[in-house]
């Protein structure tokens, strides 16, 4: 084990010549690139420090840490052995500048939170990433409030099976929250995450144990919520589904990897969704144009316009419409999406490809997907075969039909940044 300052130290220290090369018979001596002057203490470290993976157990000298780090605005402390709460809180202290922090694999759950820790207050730190932490609603609750410009939380993988925020509690300026891969079946435990937060506007619990949503005629604890991530839950339903309609303004809704979904074709799939949540500007990654909800709402009517029981949205869009005239000799065998694998650096996501659609509008799309501008990043079309990579094609023409690259099950969207 050793000291954050230990480590920033040896990963950051250099002795200013790099080992000698040679070049046909001439030895070079190339001198390293220097992130230093000449003291330790002055070490220029970039703003953003990863330090993950350096068996680091706690601060160290908080001298010179408080030195070296006093330009760091971001610090990732992924899989370290960091497991005293008072470690952390001196880290923040330390380095009071921080923005962003990640403790993610530490295992904090010890309680051994500052006797004092909700007299203090670290206004910049915006981002708080506690995913396999082993953190407690309780620790939660307690620590919240130390961060009042706090935007971004993430608690994915703590094996909560419910949600046990302390009644009447509050943190206005949370706005995004990552809860991923949990045990939590009961929506209402959700809900109270929606109390907590009350100006939350995205939320993402992917491979959690989801299988219905309450009767409600709307989910008013969610009022500012727009984006919404439910990938890889366990709906059964259709009905279920059309729940996602009482979501005042829910306007972004990613849900693949759905088991009963999943037994559809992916251009049927996605006009029953588009048709079924008219709030839904945005499904998996993909706009909505007006064409594309017209066709689908139309496709919807003439679905279910034979059916004995049609689902609760077919009369508000047959009044729309009119009762149409069965289609003859629909060739559905071309899909008009594709449901493809996306990856971006330490990111995959399986998003619905509308092929109806430019490469340059394609683009746009991964935008929210990358976090990148556009300008700043190159897409790669991956053509696979039984699993691997078979050729691969470098997107560059805005106006290239997606169509035109034969896109099938399997293949893959790589990006990387410019």
């Amino acid at each position: 084990m050793r000291t954050l300052t230990e480590a920033i130290k040896e990963k950051y220290e250099d002795t200013g010549l790099d080992t000698d090369s040679a070049v046909g018979m001439v030895k070079v001596y190339a001198p390293r690139k220097r992130n230093i002057s000449s003291s330790s203490d002055d070490l220029q470290l970039p703003p953003r420090l990863t330090m993950d993976y350096e068996n680091i157990d706690s601060v160290g000298d908080e001298t010179s840490l408080s030195h070296m780090c006093r330009y760091v605005k971001e610090l990732d402390l992924t899989k370290n052995c960091m497991k005293d709460w008072k470690q952390v809180f001196k880290v923040l202290e330390l380095i009071p500048q921080l923005v962003f922090l990640n403790m993610t694999s530490n295992d904090l759950s010890k309680d051994t939170l500052p006797a004092d820790c909700q007299g203090r207050s670290f206004h910049y730190l915006e981002t708080l990433i506690l995913n396999n932490t082993n953190v407690t609603w309780d620790e939660l609750s307690t620590i919240l409030p130390c961060f009042p410009s706090l935007q971004e939380l993430h608690l994915s993988m703590n094996q909560y099976s419910s949600v046990e925020i302390p009644s009447g509690f509050c943190h206005p300026t949370l706005v995004r929250l990552y809860m991923n891969d949990c045990d939590i079946s009961d929506w209402h435990n959700f809900s109270k995450l929606g109390q907590a937060f009350p100006n939350l506007v995205s939320m993402t619990i992917i491979d959690c144990n989801i299988k219905v949503l309450p009767d409600e005629a709307s989910f008013t604890e969610f009022s500012a919520l727009t984006c919404l991530n439910l990938s890889h839950s366990n709906f059964e339903t259709w009905e279920e589904i059309d729940k996602f309609r009482r979501f005042p303004v829910l306007s972004s809704l990613r849900i693949t990897g759905v088991p009963f979904l999943e037994e559809t074709e992916a251009f049927v799939r996605r006009q029953q969704l588009i048709a079924r949540l008219p709030n839904v500007t945005q499904l998996n990654g993909s706009n909505i144009s007006d064409t594309e909800r017209e066709d689908a709402e139309r496709a919807f009517i003439r679905l279910y316009m034979e059916t004995d029981h049609p689902p609760e949205r077919y009369a508000t869009l047959e009044k729309k419409y009119g009762r149409l005239d069965p289609l003859a000799n629909v060739d559905l065998s071309i899909s008009r999406s594709m449901n493809l694998l996306v990856k971006f650096e330490d990111k995959s996501e399986f998003m619905d490809i509308n092929l109806h659609q430019t490469f340059g509008e394609l683009k746009k799309i991964l935008r929210n997907f990358t976090q990148v501008p556009p300008s700043q990043f190159v897409v790669y079309y991956v053509e696979m075969f039984e699993g691997n990579p078979k050729d691969t094609r470098k997107l560059v023409l805005p106006n290239l039909s997606l169509l035109s690259l034969n896109m099938k099950i399997g293949d893959e969207i790589h990006i990387d940044r410019k």
